[in-house]
């Protein structure tokens, strides 16, 4: 099921380390735009697959942080700050909701049957979570 489907997964990315990412980044090439987004994908797979852990995400978090200012370009930036975005949505939403599975929250809250809400704010995405019958400028 999807418990072997996120460790498959886990097993496949076999992606550059960041040092080799900062290494590169300074090249100013294609090249490394396309490395960094295989890189980000890579740690999205292993801190958002199917199976979560608050750690694994946490993880995921601290090294999408760590390479924001190797974004070389608006199109780097904006990838990483989107992806950012999804892994403190993910963190925020403590629950287990369908193919996502989170180790510590292993079941469903209908509090969280909401669409989340992410807003750039001083540099950080802001995640907040609207009722979907709310206005789409409200908080619920």
């Amino acid at each position: 099921g999807g418990r072997t489907a996120a460790e498959n997964a886990l097993q496949l990315s076999c992606l550059s380390s960041v040092e080799e990412i900062s290494e590169r980044a300074g090249e100013g090439s294609e090249e490394a735009s396309e490395e960094l987004k295989q890189h980000l994908t890579g740690i999205l797979l292993q801190g958002l697959g199917i199976l979560r852990t608050r750690e694994g995400m946490e993880e995921a978090e601290k090294q999408v942080r760590s390479l924001l200012p190797l974004a070389e370009n608006r199109l780097d930036q904006s990838r990483l700050l989107l992806w950012l975005a999804m892994v403190r949505s993910a963190l925020e939403r403590k629950e287990s909701r369908g193919a996502h599975y989170r180790t510590d929250f292993p079941e469903r809250d209908e509090a969280f049957q909401k669409i989340t809400k992410a807003v750039l704010h001083d540099g950080e995405p802001e995640i907040s979570f609207i009722s979907p019958d709310t206005d789409p400028g409200g908080e619920a």
